[in-house]
């Protein structure tokens, strides 16, 4: 008996060996089978195959957008982790140097002033978080001690007059100039307006000047009355570099035009009160000529984060502003516009302290914080009716005010002038934390001032 065998053949092997074992078939019926079959398998396997390249493709493309969903993820998380990481730093570091620098004090009714770190870190830390000022607050959290010894910058210890303790001594003294300390988005642009619409006085701040046929007008120091709200203003603009050296050539104090100075310069308008700086005293009395004259600030403060945030909507719509950037309103949030290169950092303690760029050390705020306590009447934006009755009863001026005066000057106060309304920023939010990081000095600053203003009314008040 034959023995069977069995192998695996192809299709069509099989169908010709079935031809050649068969001899009743038609070879025609059988060449037609073998090709339909095979024409069909092809077919099907052909469409299996593309159907396959078609989801690999598919699933390389979702592979692929996925891929990139999560790098953008990946680039936002590190992003924002580096800013935490940035703010948490700076955070740490102003803790230890303010450890270092002086110890935590609080305010005893009965024995004044003590020590009490204890308290401080119990108020101040909330697990690794450092608790800062609100923008409602008018009491410090924590109270700080002077340092008498530190050195001022010469030209503020020479040409700005200490705070003195009687108001009396300063409306008699005629060698004085209240000098108000604008700064930006603080309530200066209102306390302008009320001294120079409602009291009457001379100021001197920033100012168009004459142009066309009067130009000439420019180079003759003169008081000039401006068609809105009929403000007598100097026609010097003290608001500027350039502007304060004009009117130092020009003697704008000796001259004794100006009733108040409005300027964001410290620093350059002291040279205002050096008169041995200018040579031109043609025109000028014996008596002019041989006053000492000093000017003595006084300022509005308002919480540095605050400030920041309407600064910025401010800033976005201010065309007529020397500082205005296209590039600005191109910025939708405020925390874009708290990392970008047009955001201030710690403006207030820059301007005092005069180091206008660079890192800022401890030294920088503590000289900022001493002028304030030696040199400056401090007014508050969340005060500002209780700081201008301090202005006034400081400098006298109280005594000269009718009641009309008064009225007008509640009703500017009320109603605020240059007003910039816009949606705050939560506090403890990512905007809030972001210009918190950039403001870290002046927000100990403004804690200081707050502290001042409560000495100051024991004081003066």
């Amino acid at each position: 008996m034959k023995k069977a065998t069995f192998r695996l053949q192809p299709r069509f092997q099989i169908a010709l060996n079935d031809k050649k074992n068969s001899g009743n078939h038609n070879d025609k019926d059988n060449d037609e089978y073998d090709y339909d079959d095979d024409a069909s398998s092809i077919y099907t396997l052909g469409t299996a195959w593309r159907k396959r390249r078609t989801r690999r493709k598919e699933r390389q493309v979702s592979e692929k957008k996925t891929f990139f969903k999560m790098l953008n993820v990946a680039r936002v998380l590190l992003f924002l982790l580096s800013i935490m990481m940035m703010m948490q730093y700076q955070s740490d570091t102003m803790d230890i140097e303010d450890s270092k620098a002086t110890a935590s004090l609080t305010i005893d009714d009965n024995t004044g002033v003590h020590n009490d770190k204890k308290k401080r870190n119990q108020d101040s830390i909330e697990g690794d978080e450092i608790v800062i000022i609100s923008r409602h607050a008018i009491k410090p959290l924590h109270y700080s001690e002077p340092i008498p010894s530190l050195q001022l910058p010469s030209n503020i210890d020479t040409f700005y007059a200490d705070l003195l303790p009687s108001s009396s001594i300063i409306s008699d003294n005629t060698n004085i100039v209240p000098v108000f300390w604008h700064i930006l988005k603080s309530g200066g642009t209102s306390v302008k307006d009320l001294y120079g619409i409602c009291l009457q006085k001379v100021e001197a701040a920033g100012m168009e000047f004459v142009e066309g046929e009067n130009s000439q007008k420019n180079d003759i120091l003169q008081i000039i009355q401006l068609a809105e709200g009929g403000i007598n203003r100097v026609n010097v603009d003290t608001s500027t570099g350039p502007g304060i050296i004009r009117a130092i050539k020009m003697n704008l104090v000796s001259r004794q035009l100006a009733d108040i100075i409005f300027t964001p310069l410290l620093h350059e308008a002291a040279e205002l009160f050096h008169n041995n700086n200018n040579n031109n005293m043609l025109g000028l009395s014996q008596q002019q000529q041989n006053q000492d004259y000093k000017g003595l600030i006084f300022c509005l403060m308002r919480h540095p984060l605050e400030r920041a945030v309407s600064l910025f909507h401010y800033l976005q719509k201010a065309t007529w502003e020397p500082t205005y950037n296209e590039e600005i309103k191109k910025i939708k949030t405020v925390e874009d516009y708290a990392i970008s290169e047009f955001a201030e950092n710690n403006w207030m303690t820059r301007f005092l302290s005069n180091k206008m760029s660079g890192v800022l050390s401890r030294n920088d705020v503590e000289i900022a914080k001493e002028i304030l306590r030696r040199k400056v009447l401090i007014g508050l934006v969340i005060d500002v009716e209780g700081s201008v009755t301090r202005f006034n009863k400081y400098f006298g001026w109280d005594k000269t005010a009718t009641s009309e005066q008064q009225r007008c000057a509640n009703q500017i106060l009320k109603s605020g002038s240059n007003k910039n309304v816009h949606k705050l920023v939560e506090e403890g939010g990512m905007a809030w934390r972001i210009l918190r990081a950039n403001n870290l000095f002046d927000l100990e600053l403004y804690e200081y001032a707050l502290q001042l203003y409560e000495e100051q009314k024991r004081l003066f008040f």
